[in-house]
């Protein structure tokens, strides 16, 4: 199994509404923030874009890569590979 980095913000971040969706795969965390800028849509989920002057909260999440949390991640977001 491999680890990989990911940026979580909102409804990711611990103690947030879907942040047990990937509990069981993070070996470590680190507050965080990036560069971008940051809305939210009218039909209520935020977006980031990168090249923003905004200074968005969240957590650098280390987490065991595999299949299954692959697949959350891109049903969560909508990404059909």
């Amino acid at each position: 199994m491999t680890e990989m980095k990911i940026f979580v913000y909102g409804s990711m971040s611990e103690g947030a509404v879907h942040f047990h969706k990937i509990k069981d795969f993070i070996s470590n965390s680190v507050p965080a923030a990036i560069q971008g800028s940051a809305y939210r849509l009218k039909v209520g989920y935020p977006v980031l874009l990168s090249g923003g002057n905004d200074s968005v909260p969240g957590l650098l999440v280390t987490v065991q890569t595999t299949d299954l949390l692959l697949s959350l991640l891109d049903e969560f977001h909508g990404f059909n590979r």
